[in-house]
C-alpha cells in the first residue's frame, strides 16, 4: 500500500475542508469574514471567523462597518462584500425571498450558483433590484448630492421604482433615482472594493477547484483498489 500517497490525499482533503467557506446557514445574513470595526445594531461584533455556529443576522438588524472589510453570505453561492464606511439592513433573511437594504456606502454582490428557488432583492433608496443570474453587481447607496447606482459587471438584473421597470445586463449602469436612467460604463474601472472582492472570488474558485481535484483522486483511488480486488 502507498502510505505516503494516502497520507497526502488525507492531508489535502483535510486542509481544504478547513479552508473552504463554512456551512451555509438556512437563512441569509451569515458573517463569513470580517476585519476591522463591525457593528450590528450599534453593538460591536467581535471577529467571528471560525466560530461555530457563525454569527447570523436577524430580520431588521443593521450592520455597519466603520473601517475594515466584511463578507456576508446571502445563501448558497451568494456573497455580499463591503469596505467601510458602509451599512446595510437585513430586511428579510429567508432564502426564498432575501431582501437587503443598502443604507450607506457601497456593496458588491457576487452570485455564483444561487439556488433556483431563491429570490434576492437589493433595496437602495426607493428602488428595488432583483438579481436574476450569476454575476457581479456593484451598488452605491444614495448620499447627499448624489443618487444611488447599480453597475452590472456581469449578470442580469431588474430594477423597479415607482412603477418603472428597467432591465440591465453586463456593462449596464442604472441610476437608481427617479426615471432609472440606463447607461454604459467601463468594465475595467475599479477601486479597492473591486480589487478585494476579486481576490476573495478567486480564492473561492481555487478552493472549489482543489476540492474537485481531491474528490477525483479519491474516486480514482477507490476504482484502482476495486480493480485489484
Amino acid at each position: 500500500m502507498n502510505y505516503a500517497g494516502t497520507f497526502a490525499l488525507i492531508f489535502l482533503c483535510g486542509s481544504l475542508a478547513i479552508a473552504q467557506p463554512r456551512t451555509i446557514s438556512a437563512r441569509a445574513g451569515t458573517i463569513n469574514f470580517q476585519r476591522g470595526a463591525v457593528y450590528v445594531d450599534d453593538k460591536l461584533v467581535s471577529a467571528t471567523y471560525g466560530d461555530l455556529p457563525p454569527f447570523q443576522m436577524k430580520n431588521g438588524q443593521r450592520l455597519r462597518i466603520e473601517s475594515g472589510r466584511l463578507e456576508l453570505l446571502l445563501g448558497s453561492g451568494v456573497y455580499l462584500r463591503m469596505l467601510g464606511p458602509s451599512a446595510i439592513r437585513m430586511q428579510e433573511t429567508q432564502l426564498a425571498d432575501t431582501r437587503v437594504v443598502l443604507e450607506d456606502g457601497s456593496a458588491l454582490i457576487e452570485v455564483a450558483g444561487m439556488n433556483r428557488d431563491a429570490k434576492l432583492r437589493v433595496i437602495s433608496g426607493e428602488s428595488s433590484t432583483e438579481l436574476k443570474r450569476d454575476g457581479s453587481y456593484r451598488f452605491e447607496a444614495p448620499a447627499e448630492g448624489t443618487t444611488g447606482k447599480l453597475r452590472i459587471f456581469s449578470g442580469e438584473a431588474t430594477v423597479e421604482r415607482a412603477g418603472i421597470v428597467v432591465k440591465g445586463k453586463t456593462g449596464a449602469a442604472i441610476d437608481l433615482a427617479a426615471g432609472l436612467n440606463l447607461s454604459k460604463f467601463d468594465l475595467k474601472n475599479g477601486d479597492a472594493l473591486q480589487a478585494w472582492a476579486t481576490r476573495r472570488s478567486q480564492r473561492r474558485i481555487n478552493i472549489e477547484r482543489r476540492l474537485a481535484e481531491a474528490r477525483a483522486m479519491q474516486v480514482a483511488k477507490r476504482k484502482a483498489e476495486n480493480e485489484v480486488h
